[in-house]
Order: structure tokens, then C-alpha cells, then sequence
């Protein structure tokens, strides 16, 4: 899987320490006669975090979101507060376009 595979929604999200993260809907949502997307109940959200096109590590949405404030990832790369934060809400930006409401708000 590289940064530029088709199955990632189509903005990279630049955090600090020369990291990316790209996300995936797994399944990706279909696009209705209405034009509108329906996400399947059950949409799994993967996060995929690149340094230049090396994949450092893929994790489930809810393990980075969590309210925690920092997350360590397994090349020992710890992301802040701030990481946490442009990924929630730019994450957001993208997944709102494809159909996806949050369900549950993390402190």
C-alpha cells in the first residue's frame, strides 16, 4: 500500500515530524441517485501513517481519536496534541463529504 493508492480518501493530511496520515473507509461509501453518499452502518475508518511514501503504520480511527493526548507509533514516533487534533478535524472535512456523521464525541 503507498500514499497514493486508490482506496484513500483523496487529501493527505500533513502532521509534524514529517508525517502524513491518509484515511480509508472501509467499505467505501457508495454514491446514491441522489448524488449523496450512504456509508454502510458498519464503515471501519483506517488511519495510514506515511513519512514520504514509507508506511510507518496503519491503526483503527479510535485507537488515535481516543482522548488521549498523545499516541506513540510503533517506529517509537509520538504524536501531540496538535497531530491529534488537525487529524480529527480535517479528517472530519474529508468524511463529512462521503456520508460519515461522528456518533460519539471524544473530550
Amino acid at each position: 500500500m503507498t500514499a497514493d493508492s486508490a482506496t484513500y480518501l483523496p487529501k493527505a493530511i500533513p502532521l509534524q515530524q514529517g508525517l502524513e496520515a491518509r484515511i480509508e473507509l472501509i467499505p467505501m461509501p457508495t454514491k446514491a441517485d441522489s448524488g449523496r453518499y450512504r456509508p454502510a452502518p458498519n464503515t471501519d475508518i483506517q488511519v495510514s501513517l506515511f513519512r514520504g511514501e514509507q508506511l510507518v503504520e496503519r491503526r483503527r480511527w479510535d485507537s488515535i481519536i481516543s482522548g488521549e493526548e498523545t499516541v506513540q507509533l510503533a517506529d517509537g514516533t509520538v504524536l501531540g496534541p496538535d497531530d491529534i487534533d488537525d487529524l480529527d478535524r480535517f479528517g472530519w472535512d474529508q468524511m463529512l463529504d462521503y456520508g460519515m456523521i461522528p456518533n460519539a464525541f471524544v473530550p
